[in-house]
């Protein structure tokens, strides 16, 4: 339904990676080969799409490489035959009706774990109609497909493990066969998905091998279990050769320097995909924060089922928190964690079954409620609100949008975006308590000690309100080099801008970044070098929205009189907060040499 609302009215069109896994489709559909160099050149439906022309040598070779794409053409295969039929529609179409069959898996493992259809039906559908499921069903990505799978293959092999004695469910070769066939397809949607592939697959013969030693006695029976070994073999020398006749390498045309090793960085993003106020799933889904309290409940039931879902979450996720693109770049909030988010269904079943045995089901049946309303109200803002949803990676977390935006809220919640300033964000280390808090909460329940735990969180909630109300928020600062700055003159060397007498005209040296500010007052800084000018000033500098309105204009004088930093104050009326786009502009008057090195925003106080 999403996708024709957005298809009606025109939003959220494909952006990002999502024409270029488009292309492979489109390269497959119309040429039946996997070279996609010609499809950018020429008109298809994605160029319809998106108005956009691909052909443009220095934006191709981002994505194209020996004329095929840099993109995994797993999910291309998926969208040949829809994508044929019906475009860019047909291909949204698809992917949403194959995510679409979440909410069945969701019911089926919950029902197989608490044993009440009414209320395995309700949480299903309280997790399923809300974020991300939703909004990200009809996107161009292999992320959500490979979660579903990841999460089937899972319950798949947690099944087997409960059902030792039932040699009904292994004694035909079908299951194998599928099981192969699903886990092979992972590495071909992406290549980080090869780590849970590879997960699930040991877990798989795990389970056959050393679990069931009965069923395995009969030699016939025991090569059953090879059959998706097999498969998964033969699919991943399939991909290699694949790879090795594109690209040179088994490994595909991924290069040093894709995933990084900064600690900090790391932990900004594997924390922010769990707790932060857009990218976070527990923000998006406070349902899944259910799942932290069934953690310790699942282990006990079930400690192998829980330690191959605890490889696989991190499998999925530490990789992710390591790549060079922050967050996933420009796509939907939280992408990074689409592949992990249903895995989180096995401890919400185990504590909803531990509600339901100690009668709280008016507790449960609470939490469902509040769920389908808070997503109801989210669903208000993001489905006709275009790109309301999108990464802002390239823009101030304080001007970004949120879904708290006009309350108070926005500064109290948690926000990992900064990795400067993350660090000192009080919600954030309240938000961590939280999660640990919920964690051992399942523990102490399960144990009787209720009153303890009452006394505990009575204590966490005035830590937390006296943290959040009395230290005030890290907003941090946000700067950007002049080389990813238009300008009319000069030109660009290293991470600067550079204007030179007798070579450089006079105009705008550097202008942009277009982002829309909060309410609230501010201090820029920019850092330059400037010499030989043979008279005053040596440039000018404002600051306009609507491209001519000025907040503040002025004079920048000479760097040797503030050792090359100026800085100045600026404010933001509420009549424009994040309603109009604001750009900082350097005018360089055709005398003198002039240099720009970086320009700094820092907030002073927001409201």
């Amino acid at each position: 339904m999403v996708v024709f609302i957005w298809q009606s009215h025109d939003l959220y069109k494909i952006t990002g990676d999502e024409p270029h896994y488009l292309f492979i489709a489109d390269s497959l559909s119309r040429d039946l080969d996997l070279t996609v160099a010609n499809n950018y050149s020429i008109e298809t439906p994605v160029h319809q799409a998106t108005r956009s022309n691909y052909a443009d040598p220095e934006d191709m070779n981002k994505h194209v490489l020996n004329g095929y794409s840099l993109h995994n053409i797993g999910l291309g295969f998926i969208l040949a035959i829809p994508y044929k039929l019906a475009g860019v529609v047909g291909a949204k179409a698809a992917i949403a009706l194959l995510v679409g069959l979440c909410p069945f898996l969701f019911y089926r493992t919950l029902f197989r774990i608490t044993e009440s259809k009414p209320w395995s039906l309700l949480v299903a559908f309280a997790v399923a109609i809300g974020l991300p499921f939703a909004a990200a069903s009809n996107q161009i990505y292999p992320d959500l497909l490979g979660g579903m799978i990841i999460f089937w293959g899972a319950e798949r092999i947690i099944r087997l493990l409960q059902d030792k004695d039932k040699q009904s469910v292994h004694s035909s070769l079908m299951p194998g066969v599928l099981f192969g066939l699903l886990i092979s397809l992972l590495p071909w949607l992406h290549i980080r998905l090869a780590a849970p592939a590879t997960l699930l697959l040991l877990g798989y013969v795990y389970v056959a091998v050393y679990s069931q030693p009965s069923l395995t006695a009969d030699s016939s029976r025991r090569y059953k279990y090879l059959v998706p070994v097999a498969i998964v073999a033969c699919s991943l020398l399939l991909l290699g050769f694949y790879n090795r006749h594109a690209f040179g390498s088994i490994f595909g045309p991924y290069q040093q320097g894709a995933l990084g090793f900064d600690v900090k960085k790391m932990a900004l993003v594997f924390f922010g995909l769990h707790g932060d106020k857009s990218q976070g799933m527990f923000m998006q889904q406070p349902l899944l924060l259910l799942g932290l309290f069934g953690i310790v409940p699942l282990i006990k039931a079930n400690r192998q089922a829980a330690f191959l879902l605890g490889m696989i979450y991190f499998s999925i996720l530490l990789p992710n928190s390591m790549h060079s693109v922050t967050y996933g770049g420009f796509s939907f909030v939280g992408r990074f964690g689409w592949a992990a988010v249903s895995l989180w269904i096995f401890p919400i079943a185990y504590a909803v079954k531990l509600l339901l045995e100690q009668n709280k089901q008016a507790m449960v049946l609470l939490l469902c409620i509040a769920t389908i309303i808070l997503q109801g109200w989210f669903a208000s803002q993001w489905l006709l609100h275009h790109e309301f949803l999108m990464n802002s990676n390239d823009i101030p977390v304080w001007s970004a949008r949120s879904f708290y935006d006009g309350t108070w809220l926005w500064r109290k919640l948690p926000a990992f975006q900064d990795v400067d300033a993350y660090l000192k964000h009080p919600p954030n280390y309240v938000v961590l308590l939280l999660l640990i808090l919920l964690t051992v909460s399942g523990w102490l329940w399960q144990r009787g000690a209720k009153r303890l735990l009452g006394k505990v969180w009575v204590i966490f909630l005035i830590l937390g309100v006296s943290i959040i109300k009395f230290i005030p928020p890290a907003y941090g600062s946000w700067w950007i080099t002049p080389d990813r700055l238009p300008g009319i003159t000069g030109s660009v060397e290293g991470t600067s801008r550079r204007a030179t007498e007798g070579t450089s005209k006079e105009g705008h040296l550097i202008f942009g970044q277009y982002i829309k500010m909060r309410e609230g007052s501010y201090e820029a800084a920019v850092e330059y070098e400037s010499s030989n000018a043979s008279r005053l000033p040596i440039a000018r500098f404002d600051v306009v929205y609507d491209q001519g309105i000025k907040v503040i204009e002025g004079d920048l004088p000479p760097s040797s009189t503030n050792n090359g930093v100026f800085t100045f104050k600026f404010s933001v009326d509420a009549s424009v907060s994040l309603s109009k786009l604001f750009e900082c502009r350097i005018w360089y008057p055709g005398y003198g040499d002039l240099r720009v090195k970086r320009l700094t925003i820092t907030p002073l106080r927001l409201r």
